[in-house]
Order: structure tokens, then C-alpha cells, then sequence
């Protein structure tokens, strides 16, 4: 499924304030909070987004195998690119738990 720009910026936007809401303190619930806690905002995030199906791309990652995403790379093709909130690179968001977020208002 494609989006309009617009509800691509609208995602965007919930992926950001969900990612200002962990770095301001609050755990997920997948975080060992034992272990994971010290390891900062940026590990609870990739975290947090392995529990739903997301896939971060850094981009080295797509310099290095741009080809191989691009031509066997399922997720390229199903999946809504953001931009990951957490540092450089890109967000594949499973187009299932985007429409979620949509329809939602959040990303709970």
C-alpha cells in the first residue's frame, strides 16, 4: 500500500514523539530494565521497535547493500520508509502497524 505524503508525515511525526518519549525517561515494556536501562535511549528504542517488525537501516548499511535491499530485500517493497528518530538511517515500518498508528493517533 502506498502512502500520500501527508499521512507519511503524520506517521514521521508519531515515530518522533514516541522516540522524545522514551529518551525523556520511560521504559517500553520489552526493556529489561535490569540490563537494557543503561544502555540509553537509542538501545531501548532499537528495542522497541525489533517488538513490532520495524527494521532500522543505518545508513552504512545502505551504502554498503543498497543493491541487494533494492532487488531481494522484501521489506523495501511492503514496508513505509520514515526517517529513524534515534540517529541517522531510515525506519521500515511493517504496513500493517502503520495503518494501526493511523488509525490509532499513536504508536502505543
Amino acid at each position: 500500500m502506498r502512502y500520500p505524503h501527508s499521512k507519511v508525515n503524520e506517521l514521521q511525526r508519531f515515530f518522533e514523539e514516541r522516540y522524545r518519549w522514551v529518551q525523556t525517561g520511560n521504559i517500553p515494556s520489552c526493556v529489561d530494565r535490569q540490563e537494557d536501562i543503561s544502555r540509553g535511549a537509542e538501545w531501548m528504542w532499537t528495542l522497541f521497535m525489533n517488538q513490532f517488525d520495524c527494521v532500522i537501516v543505518e545508513e552504512e548499511d545502505l551504502v554498503e547493500s543498497f543493491a541487494d535491499m533494492v532487488n531481494f530485500g522484501e521489506a523495501v517493497r511492503t514496508h513505509v520508509c520514515l526517517h529513524n528518530p534515534a540517529g541517522d538511517g531510515f525506519l521500515l515500518v511493517p504496513p500493517e502497524l502503520a495503518e494501526r498508528v493511523l488509525v490509532m493517533g499513536a504508536l502505543v
